[in-house]
């Protein structure tokens, strides 16, 4: 203790503040430059150094905090932008996949007046009461084969429009949007995974 190392020389030489700091101790007098002013110089200037790099690490830190807090904002607003995209398509999904089971509904109604005869025969041609045999057939030959119902039908129609409408959002705005999991933003899911 009370040495000064080689180090300590080092710093005392090369740091700017060292000189006006001595001259300050011993008010320019050369005797009374001691141990004792150089010790204490030594000490000032190593506290002023330490001080100086908490200070830089400081405000680093904030620099840093301040960027991951604009990040986030980023994010968030990204997050939200794409969200209003997903349900804004997925509403109108629902709408066609809705249009389309309801046509899909009202031809299946009709093909069944028409094949058990229920309008008059002079209105029905042949070929469109054969042709109405044949859908209702075909209708119940798949709905037999893979347990189609008009429901999982409209449910998967909407979702290929969903699909459809989400990729030509990201063509339209040159940006990827397939950061969704469907499943997971669409309660409709949620209730089907509760009940199945």
């Amino acid at each position: 203790e009370g040495e000064i190392t080689e180090r300590d020389h080092q710093l005392l030489r090369s740091n700017i503040s060292a000189i006006p700091e001595v001259m300050r101790i011993t008010l320019g007098v050369g005797s009374a430059l001691t141990k004792e002013t150089v010790t204490q110089t030594l000490e000032r200037v190593s506290s002023e150094i330490t001080k100086e790099e908490s200070d830089k690490l400081l405000s680093e830190q904030k620099a840093h905090q301040k960027t991951r807090d604009e990040l986030n904002s980023q994010i968030t607003q990204i997050s939200e932008i794409r969200s209003n995209i997903y349900w804004k398509n997925h509403k109108m999904a629902s709408i066609l996949a809705w249009t389309y089971a309801i046509g899909l509904a009202i031809l299946l109604v009709t093909c069944l007046f028409i094949g058990l005869e229920l309008l008059p025969t002079a209105m029905v041609p042949n070929w469109l009461r054969i042709g109405s045999s044949v859908t209702l057939a075909l209708a119940t030959f798949v709905n037999l084969w893979s347990g189609a119902t008009v429901r999982r039908f409209r449910e998967r129609i909407q979702g290929k429009f969903l699909t459809w409408l989400l990729k030509r959002e990201e063509k339209t705005l040159g940006v990827a949007l397939n950061e969704f999991d469907t499943d997971e933003l669409d309660p409709d899911t949620d209730s089907r995974r509760a009940t199945g």
